[in-house]
């Protein structure tokens, strides 16, 4: 079970009754103990919490539903990272460490660091194993990261701006209140952008004495995560790599430092091949990027592997019975297997290398 830790939900029953749901309910329907909420690090379930948050924003018609639960959760409810992260001496350091101890928070989280010219993005993913596009977890995801930054460094280490590709709210002034900055919506990325001077911004509050201390105690946990089977440090690489147009078996094998013949050997020990691995990451990746109306369907195209639109029309035509073109004008509701119940605004509903 691909897993999350239950301190997502700390604040999930109050925000569920101040939205007018049952959050009992709404657990159950997913098949959440209620009881786990009362440990923080008990592990659920990561596909039925990204449900959870997807059925409440649709019940509630409150599309804002993953922010406002970011909102309410403490950078305390990171756990084991929050003293290490506390203690990091600057911005860059404390994303870097971040990214290193992800996977102490559950199985679904994917952030990486592209550090260029004049600016810097903390890209995030999530693999949420839901048939549709996660918004709600990618919006609580991004906020709480967002926000756990800025709670360490103050204004200084607030993002330039916050990026999610999913569409333009009729109502975005929850995402700036919360996010405390300025939010682009129908981006090409989700994620958090910064400039390059502010990576080397210097936290006060940092003690290298306590971060040592800190690094060792986190260690202990990531001593008791399970190491990813060799198909999922596949999953996570594309997950990453396909985001930023690359996702040849050539470009992974390095990526995980092996050769491509090893990987293949690798895989096939686990009865998979590398090209249905790419196939299951393209079809969850490429319904993300058909959601986002802004994003021309050759660029997505390229992203996914073609070199041309016809190319990847022949490919997702025989993936979902439609074209991504009819795909995102609403036919896919109809004709695909992954038909997601997308929110709208009204609340209707239309790897690293271990």
């Amino acid at each position: 079970m691909t897993w999350a830790r239950a301190a997502t939900l700390r604040t999930y029953v109050e925000l569920a009754r101040n939205v007018g749901l049952d959050p009992y309910r709404m657990l159950a329907k997913v098949g959440i103990d209620a009881s786990q909420l009362a440990d923080p690090e008990s592990r659920i379930s990561a596909k039925a919490l990204a449900q959870l948050l997807e059925d409440s924003a649709v019940t509630a018609k409150c599309p804002e539903f993953g922010v406002l639960l970011a909102e309410g959760r403490s950078f305390a409810s990171l756990g084991p990272l929050t003293l290490l992260l506390e203690h990091q001496r600057t911005l860059r350091d404390a994303i870097e460490t971040f990214i290193r101890y992800q996977g102490i928070l559950g199985g679904t989280l994917l952030a990486s660091l592209e550090e260029h010219q004049d600016s810097a993005i903390m890209r995030i993913q999530i693999l949420s194993q839901l048939s549709y596009p996660p918004r709600q977890s990618m919006e609580y995801v991004v906020a709480n990261c967002a926000r756990a930054l800025r709670s360490l460094g103050g204004e200084a280490w607030t993002p330039e701006s916050v990026h999610l590709m999913h569409r333009t709210p009729v109502d975005p002034a929850p995402y700036r209140r919360v996010l405390g900055t300025r939010v682009e919506f129908e981006s090409g990325f989700n994620g958090l952008v910064y400039t390059r001077e502010a990576l080397a911004r210097v936290n006060p509050n940092a003690d290298p004495g306590m971060a040592d201390y800190a690094r060792d105690y986190v260690e202990t946990f990531l001593q008791d995560v399970e190491a990813p089977s060799v198909v999922e440090r596949v999953r996570r690489a594309l997950y990453m790599l396909l985001s930023s147009g690359r996702g040849t078996i050539d470009q992974v094998a390095l990526h995980l430092g092996v050769g491509p013949r090893t990987l293949q050997r690798l895989l096939g020990t686990e009865g998979e091949k590398f090209s249905t691995v790419l196939n299951c990451v393209r079809r969850e990746l490429v319904v993300r990027h058909l959601n986002n109306p802004a994003q021309p369907l050759g660029t997505i195209a390229e992203l996914m592997g073609y070199s041309n639109l016809s190319s990847f029309t022949r490919w997702f035509t025989g993936e979902f019975g439609v074209s991504p073109g009819a795909w995102r004008n609403g036919a896919g509701v109809a004709a695909s297997a992954v038909a997601p119940p997308a929110l709208n605004d009204t609340g209707a509903i239309p790897l690293t290398a271990a």
